[in-house]
């Protein structure tokens, strides 16, 4: 019998931290006032209503607080229908975290949004290449108001 020989770990640079999400929120808008650096964010919520469908949901905003993270990272932020498994958006960047012991608040404002059908919709969190977390959201048929 041979030994078996196994292969030494090709890695491109050195090997990051993974990120841990510790907060993920859905909200109608995230603004960070740029004295303080603090993120404000207004109007939270788990459900959009559309009169119809096909619908477009004209903003929102997705906050987003990760820790343990040190380095450069690549970023893939995904909204996928869950029932039928279509993406329905997509955004790449890079995000750099300073030290483990700090914190990393991004935020996404998402304009026209569109939702092809109604049910349950994620916002999927992918951070080099490994699934961080996500945020579900229901769209669903609103009823007509009644006059005022």
């Amino acid at each position: 019998m041979r030994p078996v020989s196994r292969p030494e770990p090709q890695t491109d640079g050195p090997i990051l931290p993974h990120p841990i999400l510790n907060a993920m929120l859905v909200c109608d808008e995230a603004t960070r006032d740029e004295r303080t650096g603090k993120v404000t964010l207004r109007g939270i919520f788990e459900q959009i209503g559309a009169p119809g469908f096909p619908a477009r949901h004209k903003s929102l905003s997705v906050y987003v607080k990760m820790i343990d993270a040190e380095g450069k990272y690549p970023l893939r932020f995904s909204i996928v229908h869950l029932e039928t498994g279509t993406v329905v958006g997509v955004v790449e960047q890079e995000f750099v975290a300073k030290s483990r012991t700090g914190s990393v608040e991004l935020t996404f404002n998402l304009h026209d949004l569109p939702f092809p059908k109604p049910g349950t919709y994620e916002f999927q969190l992918h951070v080099n290449q490994r699934y961080l977390g996500s945020k579900t959201v229901s769209v669903v048929l609103s009823s007509p108001r009644s006059g005022g």
